[in-house]
């Protein structure tokens, strides 16, 4: 009976999970539901000082994390760093200590050294399976240690490294986005790492990292990259994955950034990864429309999900063309479509037969015609698949109401629609009409959502 009690309050309470106001009161109820809540809450502790909070809400929550973590910190990196103990506190004059204590929540400065009197009651370290590292735009400890000067932050910041990696077994994810540490070779890492299934990444960062990562880490199945620059290391890491499903790069480079660069991060190695499903590109210039380019070639039809972000209009043609040839198992796509590319986009709904969600944009300069908009619905008519029923076309265009009706009177009999905030023509004289043909198609079951629906909810259903 115990074991069942035991096994039936884990599933409530990992059902219950995202819900920290209804778990947090677990803790008090006896010393199994304790035991059982604990190690779920200290899963991702990172989450409740990432939470949007103001600034000071968020410090003052991250230095009671790292007061706990601390505590965990064995002899040997307390003796450490009380050997490194002088002139630790920044200089100040006496008004800017006044007023940086003020606003820093009174000088509430975490005693490093300081032993704890008594031993925690759980050893919270070994229930992480997360280990990330920036704050707002900062990493968490500069914010937290600021009242140290920046040399005993970089020691105090490497122990703690240390103590995570030594202390969390089969950690889920991990954030190396600045990290200046060779965190395959503190003790534990083989343990640590083996499981590792999601990495935030740079291409800035120290790529001997990705080396020491490519010989412990083999299961990574989400890449999350900023990518600014070739590095060799990461190329590495990424070719010695076995189960690689889901790509987002991110990246902010000029468009000098040529072609033969991106062969440093990836020739040979982004694309052969025939089992990837999700691909994600923010900000795609022409470095990275190559590797795209690549990758949808060499997916052998099994990329389910393709998310383009700004930009893309530049390169419609080539990639809706390398889509429809080479994704026939796709399920959702989200694509900036210029208007001369319709054809190719229609080839993509013939061939693409698994299709249930799209998400059609394109930024204008004013230039809004009603007869562009038609033109999409009625290849959206005459040529989507049976499967397609998320559609986000609101962004793209403006349409008329009699096209709209002829939509969805043609929509009749198949499988009822998620549909974004359409913007029609003459919105001010139609819009009562509008109103009321929206609600005429939702109760005969053409339309089952409508206006209070944010796609990105949608796509999010389409993540593994």
């Amino acid at each position: 009976m115990n074991k069942l009690n035991h096994d039936c309050l884990t599933l409530v309470f990992e059902v219950i999970y995202n819900d920290k106001n209804s778990l947090y009161p677990c803790l008090l109820v006896n010393r199994l539901w304790c035991k059982i809540a604990v190690p779920i809450l200290w899963r991702n502790p990172w989450e409740v000082i990432t939470k949007p909070y103001g600034n000071l809400e968020k410090i003052k929550k991250a230095r009671i994390f790292f007061n706990i973590v601390l505590l965990h910190l064995p002899e040997e990196s307390r003796l450490l760093l009380k050997s490194q103990d002088t002139d630790k506190t920044k200089r100040r004059n006496p008004l800017l200590n006044y007023i940086f204590n003020y606003v820093f929540i009174k000088n509430q400065k975490i005693d490093i050294l300081k032993k704890p009197q008594q031993k925690p009651l759980f050893n919270y370290i070994s229930f992480c399976k997360y280990i990330k590292y920036q704050l707002f735009g900062q990493n968490f400890y500069e914010k937290v240690f600021r009242h140290y000067d920046n040399r005993y932050i970089k020691l105090l910041e490497q122990e703690i490294y240390k103590l995570l990696i030594n202390k969390c077994y089969n950690i889920k994810c991990l954030d190396t986005m600045g990290v200046k540490y060779p965190l395959y070779k503190f003790p534990g890492a083989e343990i640590c790492f083996a499981k590792l299934y999601e990495l935030y990444c740079s291409s800035k960062d120290d790529s001997s990292l990705f080396y020491g990562l490519a010989k412990i880490c083999r299961f990574i199945e989400r890449f999350y990259i900023y990518l600014t620059t070739s590095n060799s290391g990461l190329a590495k890491l990424i070719e010695t994955q076995q189960k690689v499903k889901y790509l987002t790069i991110r990246n902010k480079i000029s468009h000098q950034f040529i072609r033969g660069n991106y062969g440093d991060i990836g020739s040979a190695n982004f694309y052969n990864y025939p089992k990837l499903q999700v691909l994600q590109i923010n900000l795609l210039y022409s470095a990275t429309f190559y590797a795209v380019n690549r990758i949808i070639q060499e997916s052998e039809n099994d990329l389910q999900i393709i998310s383009m972000d700004f930009n893309a209009n530049l390169f419609t043609d080539q990639l809706l063309c390398r889509i429809s040839q080479h994704c026939s198992n796709l399920k959702y796509l989200r694509i900036d479509l210029d208007d001369m590319y319709l054809h190719n986009f229609e080839q993509v709904l013939l061939n693409c037969q698994s299709l249930e969600g799209i998400f059609i944009y394109h930024y204008r300069d004013g230039n809004y015609l009603p007869e562009i908009g038609d033109n999409l619905l009625k290849i959206l008519i005459n040529s989507s698949p049976l499967s397609l029923f998320k559609i986000d076309i609101g962004s793209y265009n403006i349409y008329k109401i009699h096209s709209l009706r002829n939509f969805f009177e043609n929509w009749v009999g198949r499988k009822s629609m998620w549909l974004s905030s359409i913007n029609i023509y003459d919105y001010d004289k139609m819009n009562n009409d509008f109103n009321e043909m929206i609600e005429y198609y939702k109760h005969i079951g053409v339309i089952k959502k409508y206006k209070d629906f944010c796609f990105i909810n949608v796509y999010n259903e389409f993540k593994f």
